[in-house]
């Protein structure tokens, strides 16, 4: 499914709900909350926490954070597809392929290798 068509279906399913009504600051809260939500999960995987959270359910909590993204976007009238070529475009400038890759590896490797090795054995 494109983008257009996420965010059509939000739209509808936000209007015949009355959600479309609600000001922007309370669908941010909600986006606010469905990503920490979504960080419980994955702090817990990588073992930053200890409060249990069945990983079964992180797919349904990305679905989550998309929605009320989506919703966000659709209640200030933003095409998703277009801010996200937009700010691409800008990272691309921002952030230039070779030095922003090679920083990463180096800042990112040691502290990762037991993480991939685990997402490697999934």
């Amino acid at each position: 499914m494109d983008l257009k068509t996420v965010q059509d279906k939000v739209r509808e399913f936000t209007e015949e709900r009355a959600w479309d009504i609600i000001l922007p600051s309370q669908r941010v809260a909600h986006l606010a909350r469905e990503v920490g939500k979504l960080s419980e999960y994955i702090l817990f995987d990588e073992g930053v926490t200890t409060k249990e959270t069945e990983m079964k359910k992180l797919p349904k909590q990305l679905g989550d954070v998309l929605f009320s993204l989506t919703a966000l976007a659709n209640l200030l009238e933003y095409d998703l597809s277009e801010q996200i070529e937009e700010a691409m475009k800008q990272d691309a400038i921002k952030y230039p392929v070779e030095e922003t890759k090679e920083a990463a590896i180096r800042a990112y490797s040691d502290r990762t290798k037991p993480l991939l090795n685990k997402i490697l054995k999934k």
